[in-house]
């Protein structure tokens, strides 16, 4: 009898024991008008999203037992991406990026599979969508390329410390709007079973390669709120500065639930740890299982909840 495991990225029971010793892949996924309806986001294990340049996000979806033959549009990677991805042990894979930041994700540890790496169909760019958001993926052929870079295939810890859902006294919030920028609003609403995705009041949707759409949905929202600043290219360096995200240390977290709001805080004192979360007091705030959408959220932006 084969014992039941648990998906470290969303505390789920496995659909394929075996699939829990391998690697993270994480596809660094456009967010910019051109970009939408994305796929492959509804087959990721996990997803974050996070703040780029003119006020936009990307996302990073997260593939460890999960795969999709049709994710994308890929872009290219940010400084915070490499914080985020260390503890999961993840191989990114992205479009490229500014040399400076793609040294400085390397020198942090976290491996990179670009365009110019791999073959089709590992990376391929479709003919039904404009460039630059027209480079998809296919993730089973991305863990071969990986195998073939000699990158390390270890599983991740836990993301976070999993456990089923037990405040039914926490806040009410069944509708959750992050204030990301001025042109970028988020709203999440709870219908009883999940959240739902909106952009600006519009419906946020997944397209898969049969042209079949759906709704861009979460069982949780997580955020991981830190403190903003501008990441620059070293002295000398050609490129042009970043906005990113101070993810070691503390600050407060969020984690939206059952229609409910957890609160409480984050600490890390490195790079490579997984974030722990904990009440005021001090105990174990826990993440029911369940498919998250983590948002690593600038402190100096409101987040609103009814």
């Amino acid at each position: 009898v084969v014992p039941v495991r648990y998906e470290p990225l969303n505390g789920l029971p496995s659909a394929d024991p075996y699939r829990t010793a391998r690697r993270v892949i994480a596809l660094k996924i456009d967010n910019a008008r051109g970009a939408r309806p994305q796929s492959g986001i509804n087959e990721a294990d996990a997803v974050m999203e996070t703040l780029v340049e003119g006020g936009l996000t990307r996302w990073i979806a997260l593939f460890h037992q999960s795969d999709s033959s049709y994710a994308g549009p890929i872009r290219s990677g940010r400084p915070t991406d490499a914080g985020l991805l260390l503890p999961l042990r993840a191989t990114m894979v992205a479009s490229g990026g500014q040399p400076w930041i793609l040294d400085l994700i390397r020198a942090a540890g976290v491996p990179i599979l670009r365009e110019q790496d791999v073959d089709a169909p590992a990376l391929r760019r479709i003919t039904s969508r404009a460039a630059p958001h027209n480079l998809y993926a296919d993730t089973m052929a991305l863990r071969a390329e990986a195998d073939a870079s000699l990158y390390q295939d270890v599983p991740p810890p836990d993301l976070f410390a999993w456990a089923p859902f037990a405040r039914p006294d926490a806040p009410r919030a069944s509708a959750i709007s992050f204030s990301w920028s001025d042109p970028i609003n988020v709203t999440w609403t709870w219908d009883g079973r999940v959240y739902s995705s909106s952009l600006n009041g519009i419906p946020q949707t997944w397209v898969d390669e049969s042209g079949r759409i759906g709704p861009i949905v979460a069982d949780t929202v997580v955020a991981i709120i830190a403190p903003a600043y501008e990441a620059s290219p070293p002295e000398g360096v050609n490129g042009s500065p970043v906005p990113a995200l101070v993810t070691v240390g503390s600050g407060r977290a969020l984690v939206f639930a059952n229609g409910h709001v957890l609160d409480g805080s984050w600490f890390r004192s490195a790079p490579s740890q997984p974030f722990e979360l904990s009440y005021p007091d001090g105990s174990v705030l826990t993440v029911p299982p369940g498919v998250p959408w983590i948002n690593a959220f600038p402190a100096d932006r409101p987040i609103n909840w009814r």
